[in-house]
């Protein structure tokens, strides 16, 4: 085994050497996704899947958060949302702790299921509250409409992979 195999095969006991440098994620579902014949991590689990979604859709979202400052309206919302400084980087660090965790998600994704039940409260508590009501008052031309399905699509789909990953424990 040569010195990169040793040093991956003993990160916190995560990743597996297979035949000649080939790594898969150690995981509880059978579900997998990745090309083992080109070295490619695989995906093995479907928590594993939506930590990888919250991290492609936070990483863009989180770059504008932090640069709409000074009165600019906020992307994220679709200039929907009227822009508060001080909510604007306490809904940003809030995503940034979820890009975070999210990423230890991939590695150990059981740990970190938590991360992925608050973000279905949390969104659907939103939908409910804030969403509807003004869409129903106002028009849904008033509302977030991208933000507002993505976070209706995660209340959706998350549930089901979340059963799934404790499922095959």
């Amino acid at each position: 085994m040569n010195t990169s195999s040793l040093m991956l095969s003993g990160v916190a006991g995560l990743i597996l050497p297979e035949r000649r440098s080939r790594f898969t994620f150690r995981s509880p579902c059978s579900t997998s996704i990745g090309s083992p014949s080109r070295g490619v991590p695989m995906i093995t689990s479907l928590l594993q899947i939506a930590y990888a979604a919250n991290i492609l859709i936070l990483v863009p979202v989180l770059l504008s958060m932090f640069r709409d400052g000074g009165g600019r309206s906020i992307r994220a919302f679709q200039g929907q949302v009227e822009n508060s400084d001080g909510l604007r980087l306490l809904v940003a660090s809030l995503w940034s702790a979820i890009l975070i965790l999210s990423i230890a998600g991939l590695f150990q994704p059981r740990d970190f299921v938590s991360v992925l039940i608050m973000q279905v409260i949390y969104k659907l508590v939103y939908l409910l509250v804030y969403v509807l009501p003004r869409a129903l008052r106002q028009g849904w031309q008033s509302i977030p409409q991208g933000l507002s399905f993505c976070f209706l699509l995660i209340v959706i789909v998350w549930p089901f992979l979340i059963s799934q990953g404790r499922i095959s424990q």
